[in-house]
């Protein structure tokens, strides 16, 4: 006589029960996948693996294009899997890994450059004397210049790229943050999104957008020792991307001017190392200002 499997049909509901209330999906599990948020699809499809009570959970990018607070939930849902599962996540966020992993391991085209906990990786990176640059920009145009710029490299200055997909999301959240704040006082205060991400951050921060410099100065109360912006301020034009980019000063070379000059505002660098960009990356710096032109 054979007994019932393990995982029958009773078993398959009261985990799936489980699952849902770990995931927080209780409130939304009569509700169709496809009319849910992008925040909840992502809780959805680690219900769908967690079911099977997998010893081993990989996921690649967890978090991305989630708006901050679903960022937040996610990864305290990933942190309270680690607990009772082993979980992998691949991301190319440093800051996500720093938030949710026990383990780092750093890999570079296939070979392993360093492995460790988040806390000694920090410590050995901060132990380096290298000036850091965290640019919000096109990444390949920036790279195509910064390697033509042989000069930088006397300086060690490394950038870290990152994609900003909404400053008024950033802003938002940081306003609420605050407001929360200021309406408790004796409660341990909370920290926005961007202020946990860029607290242990280091170096100057340049942010630049095709839109007004108005809007990522919308989160520059909360970076770290202030925002330095390039937008396209003026009026609209006619013309090629490339020639545009430089019109309006959101180009390559001028971001990386933008860097050195925040750097050197900072004492990091000599002035002169950037008057040698300007003339370097053929820069006129007569010319008048976009916005009146």
């Amino acid at each position: 006589m054979r007994s019932p499997p393990s995982h029958g049909r009773q078993h398959s509901r009261e985990r799936a029960d489980v699952v849902m209330e770990q995931c927080g999906l209780t409130e939304v599990s009569r509700r169709i996948i496809g009319q849910l948020s992008k925040g909840y699809r992502q809780r959805v499809g680690l219900a769908d693996a967690l079911v099977h009570e997998p010893e081993l959970i990989i996921l690649d990018e967890p978090t991305i294009g989630l708006d901050p607070n679903q960022i937040r939930s996610v990864r305290q849902l990933i942190k309270g899997l680690g607990g009772t599962h082993t979980v992998l996540i691949s991301t190319h966020i440093l800051p996500e890994a720093e938030m949710t992993c026990h383990r780092v391991v750093i890999m570079y085209e296939g070979k392993i450059l360093a492995a460790d906990t988040p806390e000694n990786l920090q410590r050995l990176m901060s132990s380096n004397s290298q000036i850091i640059a965290e640019i919000a920009a096109p990444p390949a145009e920036l790279q195509e210049c910064w390697t033509e710029m042989a000069e930088v490299e006397q300086f060690d200055v490394s950038a870290d790229v990152w994609s900003a997909t909404s400053y008024k999301l950033l802003r938002g959240e940081a306003l609420n943050a605050r407001r929360w704040n200021m309406l408790h006082p004796t409660e341990p205060p909370r920290k926005s999104y961007l202020e946990s991400v860029l607290e242990k951050e280091q170096g100057v921060f340049v942010a630049v957008s095709d839109y007004i410099k108005l809007v990522p100065d919308q989160i520059a109360p909360w970076v770290p020792g202030g925002l330095m912006t390039l937008g396209t301020d003026g009026f609209g034009r006619s013309d090629t991307r490339a020639r545009l980019r430089r019109f309006f000063e959101v180009d390559a070379e001028t971001i990386v001017v933008a860097t050195l000059y925040a750097l050197a505002q900072r004492g990091q660098i000599k002035k002169q190392a950037v008057h040698k960009a300007i003339k370097d990356l053929k820069i006129d710096p007569e010319k008048k200002y976009p916005f009146y032109l």
